[in-house]
């Protein structure tokens, strides 16, 4: 367990890493939502899928025998421990997995549980609450502040930001994304790919408004007027994100030259993951297996 655990540390951070470095930056976003939530599975997928190896004929027989020392150093060393140490590592896991759940149920009930009066606004869900909050969304509801609704309208560029993250449904993404920190919250890793979702999600958004040929610079200043109004729910995309620079410099930035082959190395990392970290078996003749069960019988008998 312990090795699988380890392969899907290693490849949660390559994949993260290869993104970083060469796809982040690009303006292909539904691309890279693609890679970040295909390669965060696949992560927890390779470790478990197995690829025969044939080996040749000489070194059939020092494979099996390292596999069997192997084996009886394993048996050796369980014989030897008196103290059960799964045990306590298992009921950790249990602790901090429960307290993780709980904490998401609580996150989620505490926006549900949120009173305002509700309205239907251009075909979409809105919660107006009469707290001053900044406008943020959560699965088909936009829930705003009611200083943000004037003369029964809501500030163009907000309401097709939020719509953005409704219509694409960026909070499926989030829901996955914290199932995976509950049941696997010992990978670190994925502290990285939720902050690199969440800067994905908000690149979609900003693009969702300025395709609507809006002016770069007063959206940008919109934004920075509702970064004082920070408001950021667990589980929840609100309009005042604050990965701000990010965003400015995605706004502005042109298509680069080279997006076919960034997305080519993406793509190549995902295969080059599955060779590496598979799990290995390896093909042996029926003869040599025949030979290597009388020879543990014999020495079974001078035993």
């Amino acid at each position: 367990m312990l090795i699988i655990i380890l392969k899907i540390i290693l490849c949660s951070s390559i994949f993260i890493a290869v993104y970083y470095l060469f796809l982040e930056r690009e303006k292909m976003y539904r691309f890279n939502r693609f890679y970040l939530l295909c390669s965060l599975i696949l992560s927890y997928v390779i470790p478990f899928i197995s690829i025969t190896v044939k080996l040749p004929e000489h070194e059939q027989k020092s494979q099996i025998l390292f596999e069997e020392t192997v084996q009886q150093i394993t048996f050796a060393q369980h014989e030897q421990e008196s103290f059960n140490w799964v045990s306590i590592v298992w009921l950790v896991y249990g602790a901090i997995t429960v307290f993780l759940l709980i904490k998401s149920i609580l996150s989620f009930r505490a926006i549900k549980k949120m009173q305002g009066e509700k309205r239907i606004y251009q075909n979409h869900r809105i919660l107006v609450i009469k707290e001053n909050i900044p406008p943020f969304s959560f699965w088909n509801t936009i829930y705003l502040g009611k200083t943000y609704v004037k003369d029964d309208g809501i500030d163009t560029r907000i309401f097709l930001h939020e719509k953005g993250h409704i219509d694409q449904k960026h909070s499926l993404d989030l829901i996955f994304l914290d199932i995976f920190k509950i049941f696997t919250w010992f990978n670190p890793v994925l502290f990285f790919y939720k902050k690199a979702i969440l800067t994905n999600h908000e690149f979609l958004a900003d693009e969702a408004v300025l395709n609507n040929r809006y002016n770069i610079k007063e959206y940008q200043n919109l934004i920075l007027k509702e970064i004082i109004h920070h408001q950021n729910l667990p589980l929840t995309h609100s309009f005042n994100f604050n990965n701000t620079k990010k965003r400015f410099i995605m706004m502005t930035a042109k298509k680069s030259k080279f997006i076919v082959l960034k997305k080519a190395a993406g793509i190549t990392a995902m295969i080059a993951a599955t060779a590496l970290f598979a799990e290995r078996t390896y093909a042996v003749s029926p003869g040599l297996t025949e030979d290597t069960q009388k020879a543990n019988s014999t020495e079974k008998r001078n035993h």
